[in-house]
């Protein structure tokens, strides 16, 4: 099941507003004019309740009060695809670290480009023209396992999606220590989770966990 199983729908009021700004000449830079905010603060309100608070690439916890860390994400990029920044299949939010780190990336195959900033107004609806975990239309399981601070590419997909949103930046820079695993070791581990046994996968699940920081345990004071 996707992650997002319910889009936004928007009020006849957002309408007249979208209907407004698009007779004026709108671009996506106007994305975030005062004349918007209303449209963006439901809309960052619906898909934190539609995401149960989680960010859809990382899978960590979005903020549930302040914007900055609930950033109102176009899946495709707005200046990329202009014809799809009100298409509420293409909208999410997202964490501030996937924000930041995605941006503009396009995540589109591309032999679709064409397709999607031609004359045609109909949102990609399979999963196989994105290059990127789509929160709309992807199991995110298909494609990633998360262990710890670990990210397991499951697929093209997965792989892709780790990459464009750095999301072993923690595992790289504080999540072992140095020599206990080298690049090569990791990628041994990886074709091994994607391609081997069952007996094989808990191996390498088991070996990830052992590298994952544990707190240290609280001792009381000593009389």
């Amino acid at each position: 099941m996707p992650h997002i199983t319910e889009h936004y729908r928007f009020s006849n009021d957002e309408l007249n507003i979208i209907k407004i700004v698009n007779d004026e000449g709108f671009t996506y830079r106007d994305w975030g004019s005062e004349r918007l905010e209303p449209v963006r603060s439901s809309i960052r309100r619906f898909y934190r309740e539609a995401q149960k608070g989680l960010c859809p690439y990382c899978m960590k916890a979005v903020s549930l009060q302040a914007a900055g860390n609930a950033h109102v994400e176009h899946i495709l990029p707005k200046s990329l695809f202009e014809n799809f920044i009100f298409e509420p299949k293409n909208l999410c939010v997202i964490c501030a670290d996937c924000n930041t780190a995605k941006n503009n990336s396009n995540a589109i195959n591309d032999d679709e480009l064409d397709t999607c900033n031609g004359a045609a107004q109909t949102y990609p609806r399979s999963t196989r023209r994105f290059k990127i975990i789509h929160p709309h239309i992807d199991e995110y399981s298909d494609h990633i396992v998360r262990t710890g601070i670990f990210y397991i590419d499951r697929s093209p997909k997965g792989h892709f999606t780790i990459g464009i949103c750095k999301l072993n930046i923690a595992t790289h820079k504080f999540g072992h220590d140095e020599g206990i695993i080298n690049d090569f070791e990791y990628f041994q581990m990886m074709h091994k989770f994607q391609n081997g046994t069952e007996p094989e996968q808990r191996e390498v699940f088991d070996r990830i966990r052992a590298l994952i920081p544990r707190p240290a345990l609280q001792r009381g004071p000593a009389f």
